[in-house]
């Protein structure tokens, strides 16, 4: 019978595998460590701020995943952490 599982690493392991949770984490490591280097960079204020925002919100999603299965917001949080990382890596 299916079950619903409270953790969204868990989810992400059971749908996509392992590779599938390799992938995600990895993407969640070089993405932090990039918006990290910009925040502590010599960028515009307002690059590093909006680095910095998106960095700690993201991080509240993460740590909300081991207790929560939001895949929309996950995909969100995605998408925002992209957004930021590329227009911070080119000062757009």
């Amino acid at each position: 019978f299916p079950t619903v599982v409270h953790n969204m690493y868990l989810l992400i392991g059971a749908e996509q595998g392992m590779v599938g949770l390799w992938i995600f984490l990895g993407y969640v490591l070089v993405t932090s460590k990039l918006l990290t280097s910009v925040v502590f960079s010599k960028k515009t204020l307002t690059a590093r701020a909006l680095a910095l925002g998106v960095l700690i919100g993201s991080y509240s999603l993460y740590i909300n995943f081991f207790f929560q299965p939001y895949i929309e917001t996950m995909m969100l949080a995605v998408v925002f952490h992209t957004l930021v990382l590329e227009s911070s890596m080119y000062n757009i």
